[in-house]
């Protein structure tokens, strides 16, 4: 049977292992129809294709020459008009689509920014952990709008992040993930939370990650309660776990240095084991401070 990238949609009729379907009518225009979504659905998926969505402002109203010899390029030696109209079609859609998400994203970005700065200041920060944002850890887009707020950035990595053992700034993959920014909702869209400015907030993807699902820190009680029961061993080394326990007891200290009463819009916070509590059960078992605590007392 032939490829049905290499079938033009006007001679699917024609073909002779589809004739016994082709009897009646009704038969003839439901099998066309379904044919015509499979090939198109085939020829939409190709990368060559995709491709010219993600460009299709560019081209310049030359999207038809466009379209015809990438199908020639993909296999199909001669696309009809009605393939490559039906295609043009299809495209043009789903770039409409995509740039009106992109619009209603770059608006909420927007908003959330014009709300942060408000309320926070300029220095662009983690709302949990106080991570002090570079310029690298924004996308494209969204460091275009932080650019217009005149947002103050850091130039580099707090030394003491580099060796906390309980905040990493990579996940191994070198690309320093942990610290990207990301928006995230308080209260999630599953539980019906909405797009409003005032439930969102900026978040590295160390604590978004680590935020779970939950509105309360005790809300993640559970996952915690189940690591008790695991070993010392699986617990030291699921990355989720750390997140979550770490994020849980930043977020009952409402974002303020357990020692010296400064806040994570003042400096980075992490977490130190408290010595006088024993077992590794969850955050109860941490103490809040800043990172220039942890610098003047190692002088």
């Amino acid at each position: 049977m032939q490829d049905p990238t290499g079938i033009v949609l006007n001679d699917i009729s024609k073909r002779d292992d589809f004739n016994f379907l082709l009897t009646e009518g009704t038969v003839e225009k439901s099998f066309q129809d379904l044919y015509k979504k499979t090939i198109l659905t085939k020829i939409l998926c190709l990368k060559e294709i995709k491709e010219i969505a993600l460009f299709w402002n560019l081209y310049l109203g030359r999207h038809y020459e466009i379209i015809k010899d990438r199908l020639v390029q993909v296999g199909i030696s001669n696309p009809s008009d009605q393939l490559v109209i039906e295609i043009k079609k299809r495209l043009q859609s789903q770039y409409a689509r995509e740039s009106k998400k992109r619009s209603f994203s770059a608006q909420i970005d927007r908003d959330v920014f014009e709300k942060y700065i408000k309320k926070r200041g300029v220095q662009l920060r983690c709302e949990i952990c106080g991570y002090h944002f570079r310029e690298q850890d924004l996308s494209p887009q969204r460091l275009a709008i932080a650019e217009d707020y005149n947002f103050s950035f850091a130039y580099f990595i707090n030394e003491n992040r580099l060796n906390d053992q309980y905040k990493p700034f990579d996940d191994g993959s070198g690309e320093q993930k942990l610290l990207k920014l990301e928006i995230d909702h308080e209260v999630p869209v599953a539980f019906l939370g909405s797009y409003d400015p005032e439930n969102l907030l900026i978040l590295c993807y160390f604590c978004n990650r680590g935020k779970y699902h939950f509105t309360y820190p005790a809300e993640a009680l559970p996952s915690f309660l189940n690591y008790t029961i695991a070993s010392e061993f699986d617990r030291n080394n699921d990355p989720a776990y750390l997140m979550t326990t770490v994020v849980s007891a930043l977020r009952i200290a409402n974002g303020i240095c357990m020692a010296t009463k400064v806040s994570n819009m003042e400096d980075e916070l992490t977490v130190i084991k408290d010595k006088r509590k024993t077992g590794e059960i969850g955050p109860w078992r941490f103490i809040v401070v800043s990172y220039k605590y942890l610098q003047s007392i190692a002088c």
